[in-house]
């Protein structure tokens, strides 16, 4: 089982990548995020080593109540996701840290 979360923080232009051989712990998401879990609808692709992987992305649930910075690298990200499966693009955007977990079959299978 191999996993590889990307974080996006509002105030980096490029993700950090970190990789894990077993299920992290659901306080790992958590950390990243600052908070609740959310899961991004749609942000179900990202581009990752030059090509295109399933994914499942996390942002804070409070977010906008707590009127974080915009992400605009995950925004862009979740965009990208949206136009390569053929979804309009949303009236949105992605604020705070977001975490994006991409996977081996088993892996995603588990998440």
């Amino acid at each position: 089982m191999k996993a590889v979360i990307l974080t996006f923080k509002a105030d980096e232009n490029v993700p950090s990548a970190q990789e894990y051989d077993a299920m992290p712990p659901i306080d790992i998401f958590k950390n990243i995020v600052e908070g609740y879990l959310e899961a991004v609808p749609y942000f179900t692709l990202v581009k990752f080593q030059g090509k295109w992987c399933r994914c499942v992305a996390f942002c804070n649930e409070h977010g906008k109540m707590k009127e974080l910075r915009v992400n605009w690298p995950a925004t862009v990200a979740w965009y990208a996701a949206l136009r390569q499966q053929g979804i309009a693009r949303l009236n949105d955007h992605l604020v705070g840290n977001v975490a994006v977990v991409v996977g081996d079959a088993e892996f995603m299978s588990e998440l």
